[in-house]
């Protein structure tokens, strides 16, 4: 009886106690994994403006036709042309369909179909502490290359009515319209701006706060297949006024207007000669030779398209500046003497051939030149 009792106890209490949630522990994410599926529909947006450099941001294909998200203050002071560069080697010419300052967003389409582009998540359900990677690239002159940068969401802000999702991913320039993606490989953020009271601190606008500039049915699942982009290559040869090649002239470039890659240089070969391979169609660009002591004629030519005749004439070699010849020192005259209380001392009998250097190493006192008689 003692013993039904206890089990009858046992099964009461077990009952009474309600079974709490189940703990669900955190799986490793595979980000090199996450960071492959997502790269190629990140890419590279390039903005003419009115000042000396070109403005440069990120942004994310968002369906297989062409739309972009990034940020509006990437996009704010174009003047010209906004180039988007697919992959680091497609190239197309892009136009604004909206964009918002007070949000930071903008949306852009290019003429291409068949993009790889990645998935929207939503905003409203992240966590603090969730681990996050922010893509990016950099700044013109910089050079190209896809950075991808590794932090977390440290909380939420409201601004101005937008949400902002706060993290410390260490960003740079370049990063700025460059999506904030979770562990699905989803976009969360548009990363935006550093806060300048706090500048460990990054804010990116809250994706949710995007998809009201998104026009409606853009995502799409396709299959990417970029148009390539168009290059082309330029030659050229460097002689001497007479005919013959000369070796060792570098040939540099630089843009004239565009916003093309800009190749690295070249130097010329036994014969004269050199190549170079791509180069942008849409960007005029400047090939200048050097060459340490001479001259060329022209100094620089500029180019559009590929060409085979990007040529110069070495000049002669530049005259050195002379170098001037200190004159020559001075002998004491003959039969000039030092006198000095009565002390006759002939300039050689110091033991020098300089009057002036006689004159320096003779006692110090007053001194006069007489004529010996």
């Amino acid at each position: 009886m003692r013993r039904t009792a206890v089990l009858l106890l046992a099964f009461l209490v077990t009952m009474a106690i309600p079974a709490g949630p189940s703990l669900t522990l955190a799986q490793s994410t595979d980000w090199p994994s996450v960071i492959r599926a997502v790269r190629p529909a990140v890419v590279w947006i390039l903005v003419e403006t009115d000042e000396d450099l070109d403005d440069a941001g990120t942004g994310a294909i968002l369906s297989e036709d062409g739309y972009i998200l990034t940020a509006h203050h990437v996009i704010e002071d174009a003047t010209g042309e906004i180039s988007v560069i697919v992959e680091e080697k497609y190239r197309y010419t892009a136009s604004v369909i909206s964009s918002d300052a007070d949000a930071d967003i903008a949306i852009l389409k290019i003429p291409a179909t068949g993009l790889t582009w990645v998935p929207l998540g939503d905003s409203d359900q992240v966590d603090i502490e969730e681990e996050i990677r922010v893509f990016g690239y950099p700044l013109p002159g910089a050079g190209v290359g896809l950075i991808v940068v590794s932090g977390i969401i440290q909380g939420t802000r409201t601004r101005d009515g937008v949400r902002w999702l706060q993290h410390n991913a260490t960003t740079a320039g370049g990063h700025s319209g460059g999506p904030v993606v979770n562990s699905q490989g989803q976009i969360i953020a548009v990363h935006s701006r550093v806060l300048v009271e706090q500048p460990e601190y990054r804010l990116a606008t809250a994706v949710n706060e995007a998809r009201q500039f998104i026009p409606s049915g853009v995502l799409p699942v396709g299959t990417p297949t970029p148009a390539p982009l168009t290059t082309y290559t330029v030659s050229g040869r460097v002689t001497t006024s007479s005919g013959s090649g000369v070796a060792g002239v570098s040939i540099t470039f630089s843009r004239t207007s565009g916003t093309g890659t800009i190749p690295g240089s070249v130097t010329t070969d036994s014969n004269g000669r050199w190549t170079r391979t791509g180069f942008a169609s849409g960007t005029t660009y400047r090939a200048t030779p050097s060459q340490s002591g001479y001259t060329f004629s022209p100094s620089s030519r500029t180019f559009s398209s590929a060409s085979t005749s990007v040529s110069f004439t070495r000049g002669t070699p530049s005259s050195p500046t002379p170098t001037p010849t200190p004159p020559s020192p001075s002998t004491p005259p003959s039969g000039m003497v030092l006198s000095r209380r009565g002390v006759f001392r002939w300039g050689t009998v110091l033991g020098v051939s300089s009057w002036g250097t006689a004159l320096a190493r003779a006692t110090l006192g007053s001194y006069r030149s007489t004529a010996c008689t």
